[in-house]
């Protein structure tokens, strides 16, 4: 239940086992997640995009090598994690966090995409359709340098001054 697809391809890119037998067979060569691990030998995480074989559910893509004998690539195994699943983690450990007796205040969090697209959100009233980027968020420019960090700026919604930390993950 917690992966939308979970599949093996071989070094050819055709996948050999998944969770919905429908994939079997099916050459994901050209596809960017088995080309970056090909290419770089390490684990690709995606961007958020909609994983049509479940009915559009956004998902990110999660895709590692396999490595033979003197690291020989033999082909990747990759999975799909749907976002309602990744939202509820990321906020169950959000509020064990809150919970502590150190926390003071409220925290909010957003997740963006290396475009700047905000896909997930604590602010379910203002949720969706946002571009930190686009909109020159500086928290979020400032994330395109790789190391994490905080800043103050201006709320968007409550236009208030808050101190918000940013990073950015790229791969495991």
């Amino acid at each position: 239940p917690l992966y939308l697809l979970l599949g093996v391809t071989d070094a050819q890119g055709r996948f050999v086992a998944t969770t919905d037998r429908a994939f079997i067979g099916m050459d994901m060569s050209r596809s960017p997640w088995f080309r970056a691990v090909r290419d770089t030998r390490h684990v690709h995480v995606g961007d958020v995009e909609p994983f049509e074989e479940a009915g559009g559910i956004d998902a990110i893509s999660f895709t590692a090598p396999i490595k033979g004998a003197g690291g020989k690539f033999q082909g990747v195994v990759t999975t799909r994690v749907g976002l309602p699943l990744l939202e509820d983690m990321v906020a169950r450990t959000i509020r064990t966090f809150q919970a502590r007796e150190e926390s003071e205040g409220n925290l909010e969090y957003k997740f963006m995409t290396t475009t700047g697209a905000v896909f997930i959100d604590s602010d379910l009233f203002h949720k969706g359709n946002v571009n930190l980027k686009r909109i020159g968020l500086s928290s979020a420019l400032l994330s395109e340098s790789g190391q994490p960090g905080y800043f103050e700026e201006e709320h968007l919604q409550r236009h208030v001054r808050v101190i918000t930390g940013y990073a950015r993950t790229n791969g495991a």
